[in-house]
């Protein structure tokens, strides 16, 4: 998943928590559904299907793209290791 999205994801987790959490989304745009679409289509399932004017569509869908992206390992850099000089 490119930067772009995860921080899309980040940014937007506030309306899986509430959905997850009192069970109703509010405040979405058709942008910000048809972008959940986009990354779904293209890291998850090619031929995923949800109605954007559909309640019980969207909700699904934010249910599945929050499930999926937090299934993702969590990739850590490694530490940049120092050279060490040799002493003469």
């Amino acid at each position: 998943m490119k930067q772009d999205d995860k921080d899309f994801m980040e940014l937007n987790r506030p309306h899986y928590t509430t959905l997850v959490m009192a069970g109703f989304v509010q405040n979405l745009t058709y942008d910000i559904k048809e972008r959940w679409l986009n990354i779904i289509r293209e890291n998850y399932a090619t031929n995923y299907l949800c109605c954007l004017h559909c309640g019980a569509d969207i909700a699904a869908m934010i249910k599945y793209i929050y499930t999926q992206y937090d299934m993702e390992p969590v990739i850590i850099p490694e530490p940049i290791k120092k050279k060490q000089t040799k002493k003469k």
